[in-house]
């Protein structure tokens, strides 16, 4: 999910990234925070690529708040405007990386490479158990990771909709 109120540039890197991932990326865009969030709702995103500066909620902002509801999905900041201080700020509120925005085809590169290998940690770090449970209630399974003192978190999803159980 890119959330950037610049059309013009996210044509060019819906283009250039989706022919670099020979169509594995699905694209998904916003113009602003609320709409992200939205989005957000509806669609399993395995990344978040968020400009600083956009209209309402400004980028620091929905980082934030990002992160507080969605803290296991990774976030990118890509912005024109990278300052020491913004990537401190953006760091400690919960991006995983700060990115200056491609200026040249060479930059562009290292841009998808970077958000690339980010997009696969989601899937790479939560490699828990997937699947249908049939013949074990909820309860059950928390007693058991109780009793083999397991702190843990329980994503559980139907389509859309995700809920997450914490385990201490």
């Amino acid at each position: 999910l890119f959330v950037e109120d610049d059309a013009s540039f996210l044509d060019m890197v819906e283009n250039v990234f989706g022919g670099w991932s020979k169509g594995s990326w699905q694209f998904l865009r916003a113009e602003n925070a609320g709409k992200a969030m939205a989005m957000m709702e509806e669609h399993l995103v395995d990344l978040v690529v968020i400009d600083l500066h956009l209209p309402g909620l400004d980028g620091l902002q929905f980082l934030r708040l990002l992160h507080r509801r969605y803290a296991n999905i990774p976030k990118a900041v890509l912005t024109g405007h990278a300052t020491p201080e913004s990537k401190v700020e953006c760091m400690k509120s919960g991006a995983d990386v700060y990115l200056q925005k491609p200026l040249s085809l060479e930059e562009m590169q290292g841009v998808f490479a970077t958000l690339n290998e980010l997009s696969k940690w989601r899937s790479e770090t939560n490699a828990g158990f997937r699947g249908v449970m049939r013949q074990i209630s909820l309860s059950e399974l928390i007693q058991m990771e109780c009793l083999n003192k397991n702190s843990s978190v329980l994503e559980v999803s139907s389509g859309a909709r995700r809920g997450q159980v914490f385990i201490r």
